[in-house]
């Protein structure tokens, strides 16, 4: 028996270039640009089921808006894991929590050779500079052209980093810098913490991080001085893992003991400074900023890493209860005597968290926006608001339909911090299709929907761009 929102865990084979959909209310006539977004859309293949939410092949979408009207586009990443699969049937590099079918001697090659890099970005989309890209959590973005989606190259550095694990979130400055660290694995592994020149392509190293245990960190954290390294207590032995011949991330384990470290970097001079706090686990920094001698750090916490195991499609694909959400936390560092304190903000669940980053990233901020839950043990199923300052939320909840990630647009004359729309794409099961949903930013009111008359499997991460 499967759940209501089991159908958006399956195939989506099929891609869309759709002109004017369907509107019911409004969207707005200053609402020019496009929401761009990337997900998983092929898990099953025809020699192979992948296993995890986060192996499937990567598709784009793409829905733009002009005079009020909305068009739709979807088109698969053409990355070389994608090829490699539809040619052979099977993945022929390795995914977050699947293995390629490996034959005997295959096996024994792979102690002594060094395994590729998937570059199926299926998590975010980036920006360097003027170019857009689809990452996952390899150096490996792709660039596409964001008028057709068109799969175009792969980005690349003129600098001597090397590492196998970048977060597909990383920081930008008002320069238009990217932060972010790059993860080398070895005996004795490092966390390279660099800065990018998107007009040169070079990363510069701001500092280096040693570690004989690296931690599973998706996202980073970063303030107007300080970059943010939260080491959760999910850890690998790279040394194991070269020998132990599984998917990325059934090497990591789960050590509470060993608390969590969150170093605290100059972004100038890479000086690092470390502090320990209770063990927690996280996929998503939701913002971070600065307070005379203190440093806030808000994530969206879990007491654990259950939530990974959660998201395996078998478990996504039945009528298991899906706990897939967690609860607004801000961590406070006392920089002039070490303590760091938690304070729980809300008691709304919430995951896939996003504010108005183009104007208050690293910065004082009150509202941020999430998909949630309303029914408990079901999977994300409604939109929420929630004011930091208050815990006070606001929802946009319909029986069935399952939201991804919402994004914050901002009015042309905004002076509010949420003056402007939600826009989420929404899954209705019982109607069986997807539709975009335009909300008020400040009322929560709903003010328009735009329909696509098919299933668009569930998806991650994106956001709008007012040039496309």
């Amino acid at each position: 028996m499967e759940s209501k929102f089991s159908p958006g865990f399956y195939n989506q084979e099929k891609e869309h270039d759709i002109k004017d959909l369907h509107i019911e209310g409004h969207f707005p006539e200053w609402l020019q640009g496009a929401l761009l977004r990337t997900g998983p859309a092929l898990f099953d293949l025809k020699k192979q089921h992948l296993r995890h939410w986060f192996d499937g092949m990567a598709m784009l979408y793409s829905f733009s808006f002009r005079d009020g009207k909305v068009d739709f586009k979807s088109k698969f990443l053409k990355s070389r894991a994608y090829k490699k699969a539809k040619k052979t049937g099977s993945l022929q590099i390795k995914e977050w929590a699947t293995d390629p079918c490996k034959s005997i001697f295959e096996k024994v090659k792979s102690y002594f050779v060094a395994p590729s890099l998937t570059d199926n970005g299926n998590i975010n989309i980036i920006k360097y500079g003027e170019s857009l890209l689809a990452t996952s959590e390899t150096p490996l973005p792709i660039v596409f052209d964001p008028e057709n989606l068109a799969t175009k190259k792969h980005a690349k550095f003129n600098d001597e980093l090397e590492g196998q694990i970048e977060p597909a979130h990383p920081h930008y400055d008002e320069e238009g810098h990217i932060y972010n660290y790059l993860l080398k694995y070895s005996v004795r592994s490092e966390y390279q913490i660099f800065r990018l020149n998107p007009n040169t392509m070079e990363r510069h190293r701001i500092a280096t991080i040693d570690t004989f245990t690296p931690a599973y960190m998706h996202s980073i954290g970063m303030t107007e001085n300080y970059y943010l390294l939260a080491e959760f207590p999910f850890i690998v032995n790279p040394v194991e893992m070269k020998f132990e011949d599984k998917p990325l991330i059934a090497n990591y384990k789960w050590k509470p003991e060993e608390g969590t470290k969150i170093h605290v970097v100059n972004r100038k001079n890479g000086e690092n400074r470390m502090f320990k706090t209770e063990p927690f686990f996280a996929f998503h920094h939701i913002n971070a900023f600065e307070e005379k001698e203190f440093i806030h750090m808000d994530v969206v916490r879990f007491d654990d890493p259950g939530v990974v195991h959660t998201l395996y499609l078998e478990k996504l694909r039945s009528n298991d209860p899906s706990y897939s959400a967690g609860l607004v936390h801000r961590y406070t560092i006392n920089q002039d005597n070490g303590e760091v304190t938690k304070k729980k903000i809300s008691d709304k669940l919430l995951e896939l968290p996003k504010i108005y980053h183009q104007k208050y990233d690293t910065k004082p901020y009150r509202y941020v926006y999430g998909a949630g839950n309303t029914m408990e043990g079901n999977w994300l199923d409604d939109v929420t608001k929630i004011d930091v300052t208050t815990g006070e939320h606001k929802v946009w909840h319909q029986k069935h339909c399952y939201p991804s990630e919402p994004v914050f647009v901002p009015s042309p004359e905004a002076k509010a911090e949420d003056d402007g729309i939600v826009l989420a794409v929404i899954f209705d099961s019982d109607a069986k299709n997807t539709f975009l949903l335009s909300l008020d930013a400040q009322t929560f009111e709903e003010t328009g929907r735009a329909l696509v008359t098919e299933i668009l499997p569930m998806s991650f991460h994106g956001d709008f761009f007012g040039k496309v």
